[in-house]
This record gives C-alpha cells, structure tokens and sequence, in this order.
C-alpha cells in the first residue's frame, strides 16, 4: 500500500500545547484506551502534522490494541513560515517562526511541552519518532537532556541537511557572506534571495542548517573525524529505519549508514535498525511497512 491508500479512520483529538517559553502549539492526539506508551511523531524540515499523516495514524491505528496512543505534534519548525500566538493574561501577543526561521536549540521546549502532555493524559511510558530533521531533535532532545522518561527513540530517515548543498569553495564563500549579513542585520534578519538559495531563511537558520559543526548537525556523515557528540550521549534504547532509495543517504548508503550509527550511539542500551526496500526519505511508497516496522520494535523493545 502506498500513502495513496485512505488513511485509517480513528479518532484524533486536535489539540493545543504550551510550551516553556509560551508558545501555543497546534498537536493531534491519538488516543489509546490503555495508555501504556505514548509516541511523540516529531515532523521533517518544513513539514507538519498533516504531511506526515500517513506514517503517525498507521502507526496510531495498529497501535491502539496495544495501549500505544501517538501525538502528533506541530512544532514551531512547521512548515516553512508561520506565526504562533503567546499564552499572555493581558493582551494577545504573536511571534513568527517556521522552517526557515526557527532557532533549532528551542525545539527542547516543544518536545519537552509535548512529552508533559502524554504523561499528563496518564500515558505510562515515552517513545520520541523523530522524522528527517525531527531526527536531529529528537536526538539532540535525548542527548541533551537525558529525560528518564524516555523509553526509546525511533530515527526515521536521519540525515545531513548539509547534502543539500555543494560543499566547496564557493559553498564556503556563501557562509561567510552570510555570517557577514548577520551581522550587520541580525541574526534573524531573513537573508535576501541570492544568500538563501531562493529559499525562505533567516541568517542564522541557514547556518544552522548548512554549516558543520552547528547543534543541528548532529549526524555528521562523510567526516570520518566527526565526534557524533549526542548520539553518543543517548541512553535510552534507539530504532533507525531507512527508505532503501532515500535520496539523503545515498552515500555513504543506509546499510552502511546503519552500521555507523550503531558505533556511535555507545551509550544507548540498545541499537536496532531495519532498511526498507523500495521506499524513499519519506515512506510514501510504503507506510505500511514502515508502520509495522517501528511497532514491532516498540513491543519487542518497549512495551
């Protein structure tokens, strides 16, 4: 079955989370009767929760008979601009975000405010599924804070925004002119068209993303030398799944891809994989399968 296919009919509670800082973020909740473990889906780079609708209620549906329940949370990295409204007494008061502009360490706020929400709805036990950039977050989350409550992390499709673009020389020219920008602007200040290769940036979102070495960068592939510092601090037991023909990981390629993570994540309690055949970065041409791969995984493992 392909993402093509209807999606599951279930119940979904449309949600709102606040976060530390006071962001009012938009989840979708489904529910399980039991509440044994519940599932934060953390969306890619620019995405949402609806996008992604096709891998959480899969997931959600085969999972409820367990007592596994998924949020699905829109985080203040959704799609590419948006505008989020602050929890004030006395006026209302906004601020923009979105891909393009979001500051990647403040994704610890969202997960953190949508990890209270499950335990508050009484689920019992947390697993973060981080999806592309989810990925980074959900292991600079684990690394960073090393959170007890987490029972397991799932990885599906981590990658390297920086294969993106073509590091060489000029890539590097870039950066610096960047750098330079943001300065004089501001970090924030959104970079003009011909820094942002067309896309929607602020200075330092386009660093963040494109730069090595940042707190996003947290899978270094193709630096042999590179230290992978918060997988290496991630303690709770992780699951990586990979689509086959995944355009991110070509190289080093995700058997071997795989096999790397699985030396890195030294601390972890466990290290599972599984590399899905016929599928891409985002699991359209099977979400079945990547459904029942990640289930099978949280109750052999988890659960």
């Amino acid at each position: 079955m392909t993402s093509d296919d209807p999606l599951p009919q279930i119940p979904i509670a449309l949600q709102d989370i606040e976060t530390d800082d006071r962001l009012v973020l938009h989840g979708a909740l489904a529910d399980a009767r039991t509440r044994r473990i519940g599932v934060l889906f953390l969306h890619g780079l620019g995405s949402n929760l609806f996008k992604t609708r096709h891998l959480w209620m899969r997931i959600a549906a085969r999972g409820k008979r367990s007592g596994i329940g998924v949020l699905a949370l829109n985080t203040r990295g959704h799609d590419i601009a948006a505008r989020y409204r602050i929890q004030r007494r006395t006026r209302k008061a906004y601020r923009m975000g979105g891909a393009g502009l979001e500051r990647f360490t403040e994704s610890l706020h969202d997960i953190r405010a949508g990890i209270r929400h499950l335990k508050r709805a009484g689920y019992q036990k947390i697993v973060l599924l981080g999806h592309s950039t989810g990925a980074n977050k959900a292991v600079y989350y684990a690394g960073k804070t090393q959170d007890r409550r987490l029972r397991g992390v799932i990885l599906a499709g981590p990658a390297r925004d920086l294969t993106m673009v073509s590091w060489d020389a000029k890539h590097r020219k870039k950066l610096e002119r960047v750098k330079a920008y943001a300065k004089r602007h501001g970090n924030d200040s959104p970079l003009p068209q011909k820094l942002s290769d067309g896309g929607i940036f602020s200075a330092q979102r386009y660093l963040s993303l494109f730069q090595p070495g940042t707190p996003e960068d947290v899978f270094p592939f193709g630096e042999p030398a590179a230290r992978w510092t918060r997988l290496g601090q991630v303690r709770a037991p992780l699951y990586v799944v990979f689509g086959e023909d995944d355009p991110y990981i070509a190289e080093p390629g995700p058997e071997q891809a795989l096999a790397l993570m699985n030396e890195k994540a030294k601390r972890a309690a466990s290290v599972a994989g599984d590399v899905l055949s016929g599928q891409g970065h985002s699991f359209h041409e099977g979400p079945d399968a990547f459904a029942e791969s990640t289930l099978r995984w949280i109750r052999t493992t988890v659960l």
